[in-house]
């Protein structure tokens, strides 16, 4: 028989034994004088782009070669938050009230200049409408890419269909987005006619919960992946909300430093802004 001294150590230095765990083994970890950068993605073809807002720059890393900037030469990006790629590096650039299409020789091929309220944290895309999160407003912005016409979905609250404080957002697949409800601490599914959410995860400290979510993914396997920027750490769930588990690293549970963008490539490597600690971790997820 364990005494009870000995199952809390091993409950200290473990975590809850019962829990569900995915295994990742830890890769490598890119640094390049970022300055407290904010977000990640990839464009299918193996590049991968990092958002380094107050550096004014987008840096181009991979596994193997060094770092490439792309900086702006007759514009600004300072300070934006979100970044996504459809058919170009696309980033919401919060402070300037735009959503804009860079190209990798750095310069801007589209602009979309948003009310002068709007506060856009991060960016996607579904079928032809261009969808961002606004912080000031609370709610989520849905421009036509032909008409540019803009579409507001919900309002600031708690109750599904508002947010506080919208955030990451994630293409799922063509009828679902994923939406990073930070300060209601859960994740919500919208489908694309606008009208119905889901909670694929809730609020709180404990394993299968969210206190402050904010880069969202999703793996091979469907499953969604969540960074957590107040606990640390990396978890995963199912579309309909089923906590899979959490990541780990041999037997020890991941945490790290204010996560605040992922991006799973097609290889399942998991690429983590650590936004405090100014560097990229990567990750292998099995």
């Amino acid at each position: 028989m364990f005494k009870k001294g000995v199952i809390l150590t091993l409950f200290l230095i473990f975590g809850d034994l019962d829990a569900s765990t995915i295994r990742l083994n830890f890769i490598k970890i890119i640094e390049y004088n970022f300055s407290h950068p904010t977000d990640i993605v990839g464009d299918g073809s193996g590049k991968i782009y990092v958002l380094d807002g107050v550096n004014n720059r987008i840096v181009q890393i991979s596994l193997n070669d060094g770092p490439k900037e792309i900086v702006l030469k007759d514009d600004s990006i300072n300070l934006a938050v979100g970044i996504d790629y459809n058919d170009g590096i696309w980033v919401a650039d919060t402070p300037r009230n735009r959503l804009v299409k860079i190209n990798e020789v750095a310069q801007i091929e589209t602009e979309i200049i948003l009310d002068k309220s709007a506060r856009p944290l991060d960016i996607s895309f579904i079928n032809n409408s261009i969808y961002f999160s606004d912080r000031h407003s609370h709610n989520i912005g849905v421009v036509d890419i032909k008409s540019l016409s803009i579409e507001y979905i919900g309002s600031k609250g708690d109750e599904l269909g508002e947010f506080t404080f919208p955030g990451p957002l994630f293409k799922f697949n063509e009828s679902v987005l994923l939406i990073s409800d930070i300060y209601n601490g859960r994740i919500i599914g919208m489908k694309n006619d606008h009208r119905l959410f889901f909670k694929i995860a809730s609020f709180g400290t404990d394993l299968g919960y969210v206190y402050r979510p904010k880069g969202i993914s999703v793996d091979s396997k469907n499953r969604i992946w969540v960074a957590d920027g107040f606990t640390g750490v990396i978890q995963a769930f199912s579309h309909d909300g089923t906590f899979l588990g959490v990541g780990v690293e041999n037997t020890k549970k991941i945490q790290l430093n204010t996560p605040t963008g992922i991006w799973i490539d097609q290889d399942d490597y998991l690429w983590v802004v650590e936004s405090m600690v100014n560097r990229v971790s990567i990750w292998q997820i099995k």
